[in-house]
């Protein structure tokens, strides 16, 4: 295959002043990565939301919906999205509507910081990156994507593994954007504030901010929330309350956060993906580029890092951990094997983290997983629970 390094136009080196188009939950913490770490200046904000918008500015950057903004000015910047996969697609066709064209006008966050990293400073840094902590869940839900209503025997990692896990995993790479603690439910885990402080204090310059994935039904130690309040570490709550009555419980972590002065957001789930594995599974055929190409299609930016192992999909690595599927050594990255000073090797980090695979090009678990880009229109209520 050729290089996934090689997407942008070379005038994406030569950048001074950009645009970013998108401020959600995490688009501030990315603001900060691309004036900070990239020195890049921002010459203005676009956002679909008018009620972000009606905040005026952010950091003194002006914000704007895209009809606000004149062809002019779209023309004479890169625009950088930061958005997630799905509101990407939308965002891309309203400007190539505008005559603009992706990976010579504008780009996704995912693209653009690997490569302009790799290609301007020789860094391997990724956009995200997201640890299981723990297998075991307070819910059973049934679709749940991590299978862990599926799973017979929980894992938890003891802290020594969670920690040689962040240690392999930052000899090679130089910096992640988002570190995100995944559960199971994170909450559960006993040396969740140990695991905190160590990855804030020993790789605290080499992550952008960690996130901690919750369903809220628990409300952390005290321990937990300072350390998440000396880290700056940003909770997401998901809220599965159409399903499993729990509201005062969610009620009374959202207090006890604010309190703490910890950022969170908390998103009700409505409807998922159904990714039709195990129980519904369908076969996308044995044509090796067609499943590649609904691999990248599904590009959720949900690479794991588990047993000294990098992951291009966390999913797999859930199937995998729950005994649903197996894998083989062209699927993952073995941390420990990388040769830091090898270039080549180096780079190889990256071209599997766009989904540049050896061996057949995607995961095995992609040909009979629907997955969670727009080839997938199957949805289901989310949240529903195994009896």
């Amino acid at each position: 295959m050729n290089s996934y390094l090689d997407k942008l136009d070379k005038s994406w080196l030569h950048l001074d002043t950009i645009i970013v188009y998108g401020l959600g939950r995490t688009g501030e913490k990315l603001i900060g990565h691309l004036l900070n770490y990239l020195k890049l200046s921002i010459k203005l904000i676009i956002d679909n939301n008018p009620a972000v918008v009606a905040q005026g500015e952010y950091c003194g950057i002006k914000i704007k919906l895209l009809q606000q903004v004149s062809d002019n000015l779209l023309k004479n910047h890169k625009i950088i999205i930061l958005t997630g996969a799905m509101a990407y697609e939308s965002i891309a066709d309203s400007l190539t509507e505008k005559g603009l064209k992706e990976n010579l006008d504008y780009c996704s966050i995912e693209q653009f910081v690997p490569e302009y990293s790799w290609k301007k400073l020789n860094k391997v840094v990724l956009c995200q990156v997201g640890t299981s902590i723990t297998t075991a869940c307070t819910l059973k839900c049934r679709d749940c994507c991590m299978f862990t209503a599926k799973v017979k025997h929980y894992k938890t990692y003891d802290i020594g593994e969670l920690k040689q896990d962040a240690d392999a995993f930052f000899r090679v790479v130089d910096k992640v954007l988002c570190y995100q603690i995944l559960g199971g439910e994170a909450f559960l885990h006993r040396n969740l504030a140990e695991y905190i402080e160590y990855l804030g204090e020993r790789y605290g310059e080499q992550i952008g901010h960690i996130q901690i994935l919750t369903n809220g039904t628990i409300i952390p130690e005290t321990r937990t929330l300072e350390m998440c309040h000396k880290y700056d570490v940003f909770i997401r709550i998901s809220d599965y309350s159409l399903q499993v009555p729990y509201n005062d419980v969610l009620k009374k972590l959202e207090e006890k956060l604010k309190k703490w002065n910890i950022k969170f957001s908390a998103l009700r789930q409505m409807k998922w993906s159904d990714i039709g594995f195990p129980d519904r599974q369908k076969v996308w055929g044995e044509d090796d580029e067609l499943i590649h190409q609904h691999m990248i299609t599904c590009n959720r930016n949900c690479q794991q890092l588990n047993d000294q192992r990098y992951y291009f999909c966390g999913t797999f690595w859930g199937a995998v951990n729950g005994g649903l599927c197996n894998q083989e050594a062209e699927e993952f990255i073995e941390l420990n094997d990388i040769d830091i000073n090898s270039e080549e090797q180096r780079k190889m980090v990256l071209e599997y983290s766009l989904g540049n695979l050896s061996g057949k090009g995607y995961m095995s678990l992609c040909k009979v997983c629907n997955g969670f880009g727009n080839d997938n229109t199957i949805s289901l209520d989310a949240g529903i629970q195994n009896v």
